[in-house]
Parts: structure tokens; C-alpha cells; sequence
């Protein structure tokens, strides 16, 4: 078993995914240990948590010399937590914990929306990677080189973002202009009609980036098997 987790761990095709597990799973488990396990305080946890994933934000800029997005955007979420445990003692503050997460990740896609690459890129390519051999490869090559291709993934960033943050203000003004009881029953209401809607727009926007991909990794396969059968 342990030998089998260990060749899934090293698989080449995990290599992208792997550091984005680490961002998510140590700080995650920092949480759970300090206060579910060991009984320390929740702004402890999250404090140690947040340190150490700062850590490795700092040792990415200078090792990589780059600001990785996606681990800007857990640690704005760890923040985030802690700012939510110093003020639990407002019933409605705890209400608006998912609209504060989707507020942070909205604005992580609008901003790289236009500065730097789409976080929705960031996020997806080591899926790519593990659903089949030379998908990523394919991305990457139309990122490169198709400018329709690159046009279409940042409008679905904005749409991501767009759709987080209108999630998230639906669910404030819901929190805060009506009842406690309305509140809990209905705050997410709004965020699931957005996301109904995103979903069907995500269809038609996907389809020619899923389309663009197929094309180019055939092309590759079938440039490989020439190759070889020349060689």
C-alpha cells in the first residue's frame, strides 16, 4: 500500500498537483491538529497555520522568483479564518463564512483576470495533467501560441470571479436586511441561482477550449507516432 502511495506521489504527471496539495493539506491539518487534537485555540491554530504557509509563499518567491497566485489565495483564506475566529462572537458574522471565501477567491480571479495568468489556469492545469497523458501539454501549447484560446480563458476567469463576488454580495445583503431564522434558511439561495447560471455559461464557453486541446493533442500524437515509425 505504502509502496503504491509512494509511485502515486512521485508519478511525473502529479508533479503540478503536488504543490498545490502540500498549500491546501499542510495548513489544513496544522488547523485540525492544534485545535481539534491538542484543544489550542482556533487564532492559535490559524496563526501557526497562516506562518507556515507565508513561509513557503517566501521561499517560493525566492527560489521560483514569482508570487504563486494559488498560494496567495490560501493564505488570504487562512487570514481570513483568523479574522472570523477573533469576531465569533457575532451569530451573523458566522453566517457570511462562506461569502467572505468566495468574496476572496472572486477577487483572485478578477485580479489575475488581467494581471499575470488566470488563477482559473492555475487551478485547473494539474487536473489536466492527471486526466490524460498530454492534455496539459496541449494547454500549454495553445496558452502559447492561440490567442482566441487565451482571450477565452480569461473571460471565464472574469466569469468565475464575477459570479464569487455577486455570490457573496447577494449573501451579505440577504445576512444583513432580514431575519436571523430568513437569513439561515435562504443566504445561499442567491449563490446557487448564480451558479446555475455560470454553469450553463461555462457550456458554451468551455466547449472551443476543450475542442482547441483535443485538436492539438491528436496533432502531437500523431507528429510522435511519425517519428517513431520513421525511426
Amino acid at each position: 500500500m505504502m509502496n503504491k502511495l509512494a509511485a502515486w506521489w512521485s508519478h511525473p504527471r502529479f508533479a503540478k498537483a503536488r504543490p498545490m496539495l502540500i498549500d491546501t493539506a499542510v495548513p489544513a491539518a496544522c488547523y485540525y491538529i492544534l485545535h481539534s487534537w491538542l484543544g489550542l485555540s482556533a487564532i492559535l491554530a490559524f496563526s501557526v497555520a497562516a506562518a507556515i504557509l507565508a513561509a513557503r509563499v517566501v521561499a517560493t518567491a525566492v527560489r521560483e522568483r514569482r508570487i504563486d497566485s494559488f498560494q496567495i489565495l490560501v493564505l488570504a483564506s487562512i487570514l481570513v479564518s483568523l479574522a472570523l475566529a477573533v469576531l465569533a462572537h457575532d451569530s451573523r458574522i458566522a453566517l457570511l463564512r462562506g461569502s467572505i471565501y468566495s468574496a476572496v477567491l472572486g477577487l483572485g480571479c478578477v485580479v489575475t483576470t488581467f494581471v499575470g495568468k488566470p488563477l482559473l489556469e492555475r487551478i485547473m492545469r494539474p487536473g489536466l495533467a492527471l486526466t490524460a497523458p498530454g492534455l496539459e501539454a496541449a494547454w500549454e501549447q495553445c496558452w502559447d501560441t492561440d490567442q482566441p484560446f487565451r482571450r477565452r480563458v480569461r473571460q471565464l476567469n472574469l466569469l468565475y470571479g464575477a459570479s464569487f463576488l455577486a455570490s457573496a454580495a447577494t449573501r451579505v445583503w440577504v445576512v444583513y436586511h432580514t431575519s436571523e431564522g430568513v437569513a439561515v434558511a435562504a443566504s445561499g439561495v442567491p449563490g446557487l441561482i448564480i451558479s446555475g447560471v455560470v454553469a450553463v455559461a461555462t457550456g458554451v464557453l468551455a466547449m472551443p477550449l476543450v475542442t482547441a486541446m483535443e485538436q492539438v493533442r491528436k496533432e502531437n500524437a500523431e507528429a510522435e507516432e511519425s517519428v517513431e515509425a520513421g525511426s
